[in-house]
């Protein structure tokens, strides 16, 4: 017989995934559960009544929300610590760094949360309009700026020119359909704003363009993902850095737009998606950050301390195992690009460190960036 958190993972499995899970599923499962109420408490109860499906599953969520919250984050540690190498991509294990800096992190995050609730720019004037053709223009205008030399310029044209860097907008259904089928990518209805790897020298990046400057910062955003894969065959990126090079030249990105001529408004509406798609990782994970910290630190978790917050953890564990992993990158990314951009005002130096990095990123350490930008000192309590 299963234990009693097993059961009630898979009870909240069913429930979080109505959707998607059959009706026999999910009776089975309420099957399994009652039969363990009254194995253990001696009392008969029934599926059909919704009263009995409530005490068997407030008893359950009593008896082992502790247990199933410690069993779902010591898989998380082994999935970052590469005990267990599952996942959607390839760990390595310079990823441990979360697991050695947990208390950095979590300072990150709550300060990231603070400065985005304080500075989180308005969602109400317009965001200027742009031809895709001037899009165009002002990314091959950044990109020239960016690298003199012209690298990044002529990966970005030849990319175009070879038909790997696409704007799925300018596909009719047909093209479209036969580009999905012939990537044996057919089940897949959305994958806009992606850079997707293929396999050496294969790599592809589609775009979309939305008739405002979005689409400039959007468009850098992805082609420095793509120039790292060019260069740096960048497979084996560290996750918590892997968005910090895409992000920080999406602020110079802004930057540049600013010199331009767009106003400061026009430009934190454009930023606004960035704030908002960082805002709502920070709300995915924090309470997992939260008591990953305490099960690094402590051990096994072994008080209730909030019984809300632990099943708004559950939820988001069980739900998308993947979401820390998923999500993390993106506010640590955030973080140190909007270091490096201001610290870039004082020092251009460092504008050539970090293209540096970005095209050597796989082999650049964790502590390498954060040091550069002296994070540890900013925030004191890196062990």
């Amino acid at each position: 017989m299963l234990a009693n958190f097993e059961i009630y993972y898979l009870l909240e499995f069913a429930r979080l995934h109505s959707d998607k899970t059959d009706n026999i599923m999910m009776e089975n499962v309420w099957k399994m559960a009652m039969k363990k109420y009254t194995y253990i408490t001696g009392e008969e109860v029934t599926l059909a009544n919704e009263i009995d499906r409530l005490k068997v599953h407030n008893w359950l969520k009593n008896n082992s929300s502790l247990e199933l919250l410690n069993d779902l984050l010591c898989g998380v540690v082994k999935r970052l610590s590469c005990i267990e190498n599952t996942g959607p991509a390839p760990l390595d294990n310079r990823d441990a760094f979360l697991l050695n800096n947990i208390s950095l992190v979590e300072k990150i995050i709550l300060e990231e949360e603070d400065y985005l609730l304080h500075t989180m720019g308005s969602n109400l004037c317009d965001i200027p309009e742009i031809t895709p053709d001037e899009a165009k223009e002002i990314v091959r205008d950044i990109l020239e700026e960016i690298d003199q030399n012209g690298e990044w310029l002529n990966i970005y044209l030849d990319g175009i020119d070879s038909g790997h860097i696409i704007w799925l907008n300018e596909l009719d259904d047909e093209q479209f359909s036969k580009l999905r089928h012939g990537l044996g990518m057919a089940n897949i209805k959305d994958f806009n704003n992606t850079c997707i790897y293929f396999g050496d020298k294969n790599r592809y990046l589609f775009l979309n363009y939305y008739g405002n400057i979005m689409d400039v910062v959007y468009t850098i955003h992805e082609v420095v993902h793509y120039i790292n894969e060019v260069l740096d065959n960048g497979r084996n990126v560290t996750p918590i850095i892997h968005e910090f090079p895409s992000i920080f030249y999406e602020m110079y990105t802004l930057k540049y737009l600013n010199k331009l001529g767009y106003q400061d408004e026009e430009i934190m509406k454009a930023y606004y998606n960035r704030q908002i798609d960082t805002y709502t990782c920070i709300n995915e994970i924090k309470e997992i950050i939260y008591y990953l910290s305490l099960y690094l630190t402590k051990g096994n978790i072994s008080i209730i301390d909030d019984s809300n917050r632990i099943d708004k953890c559950l939820k988001k564990l069980i739900n998308s195992p993947y979401i820390l992993f998923n999500c993390y990158p993106y506010i640590i990314g955030e973080y140190l690009a909007r270091n490096a951009i201001h610290q870039s005002e004082k020092d251009k130096t460092l504008l050539s460190m970090i293209k540096y990095i970005t095209e050597h990123l796989s082999k650049i350490e964790v502590n390498e960036i954060f040091n550069l930008l002296d994070v540890n000192q900013k925030i004191r309590i890196l062990k």
